[in-house]
């Protein structure tokens, strides 16, 4: 069952209701837009009730409000969902059309109140899983800035047009992306490519050539062991296959800028991965490697967070036993590094976090 949420003074027949409508019909999809109230309390507990009586296979399609509202229920109920021009602050925009208001389905009026405002903020919600969101926005938005949208999904599948308007001038192009979408979760599709890992992997195995780890095997077993980290949390809670592709390639080559001298900027690599290696690297000039690692995820911050878990990822396999010749003082400090890494990093769906939790628990040992 695929819910359409319209926004804020429209209904269930509205112009991009009624073409999800026909597109869905002419599938033997089941589809509903409900005309919702314009009290948000009143609105959320309808689309409550028809998510829970629909049970589990229920997806979303939000346009403006309703996309504050598609967000907020995705959240609650790890449900799938589209978001049309969402407006993500809705209590701040809204604030400014307090009083009389009309609906556009028939012209009548209703009184939007303060109160209205609150109960939008009690529905405002961090996104941590954002794989579950498909963003589409329009540049030329007459009404909402695009870019609230983008800064609070960035790690969304995101669709950004230039010119269109608040309406998403043209929805008609995306009715297939949209339902495809919709309908890939639990699909045969691939994790990630194949071709993609070889290709990384034989890179990375040029670029270390005779490196050994300082336990004296070859630096293959470091990299292939960070990407299979990486592999297992995708397979544990999915990413898009794109950036399942960007994370793995950035397992594999996170130390060929740091530890050799290859020219990574020679090979054809996708600049996503390029610039998530580039954060991946410490910088040696500066002066101690606590200020080293707190440099590189001060840059990593900035990249998305299937970037991040690769950091995750790579300090998990480094967290087994010590070195022989490692002081009690270097394991001490590398552990502080660990804990240092789970503070200030963030992974998709928060499954390296606990592992790397468990690892720092497990490293514990050989310090007492």
């Amino acid at each position: 069952m695929v819910i359409y949420i319209h926004g804020f003074g429209s209904s269930g027949e509205g112009s991009k209701a009624k073409v999800f409508r026909e597109y869905f019909k002419s599938l033997g999809e089941p589809f509903i837009a409900p005309s919702l109230s314009y009290v948000p309390r009143l609105a959320i507990k309808t689309l409550e009730e028809l998510i829970e009586s629909y049970g589990e296979n229920v997806s979303l399609i939000g346009s403006s409000l309703g996309g504050f509202y598609a967000i907020y229920l995705a959240r609650k109920y790890g449900l799938k969902a589209v978001l049309i021009n969402p407006s993500v602050y809705p209590y701040i925009t809204l604030s400014r059309v307090v009083g009389s208001a009309q609906n556009y389905y028939d012209g009548s009026s209703f009184e939007w109140r303060d109160s209205h405002i609150e109960m939008l903020k009690s529905y405002d919600t961090k996104v941590e899983d954002q794989d579950r969101f498909l963003l589409l926005v329009q540049k030329g938005d007459e009404v909402l800035d695009y870019k609230e949208a983008v800064e609070k999904l960035p790690d969304a599948d995101l669709v950004i047009e230039e010119g269109g308007n608040h309406s998403f001038d043209g929805i008609e192009r995306y009715l297939e992306k949209i339902k495809n979408f919709l309908s890939q979760e639990g699909s045969e599709e691939e994790l990630f490519s194949m071709q993609s890992y070889q290709k990384h992997l034989a890179i990375a195995l040029t670029a270390h050539k005779e490196q050994l780890t300082p336990h004296g095997l070859p630096y293959a077993f470091h990299v292939v062991s960070t990407a299979a980290e990486v592999m297992d949390a995708i397979a544990a809670e999915k990413l898009s296959k794109e950036k399942a592709d960007i994370a793995i390639g950035c397992a594999l080559l996170h130390d060929v800028l740091e530890d050799t001298m290859y020219d990574l900027e020679s090979e054809e690599l996708d600049h996503r991965i390029l610039s998530g290696v580039k954060a991946l690297t410490k910088n040696k000039s500066l002066p101690g490697k606590l200020e080293q690692m707190q440099d590189s995820l001060k840059r990593l911050k900035n990249e998305p967070l299937h970037v991040q878990m690769v950091k995750f990822a790579d300090r998990l396999t480094n967290l087994g036993t010590p070195p022989p010749h490692w002081s009690r003082e270097k394991i001490m400090a590398y552990k502080e590094e660990a804990l240092l890494i789970k503070k200030e990093l963030r992974s998709p769906h928060g499954y390296l976090e606990k592992r790397l939790q468990h690892k720092i628990d497990e490293y514990s040992k050989y310090i007492d």
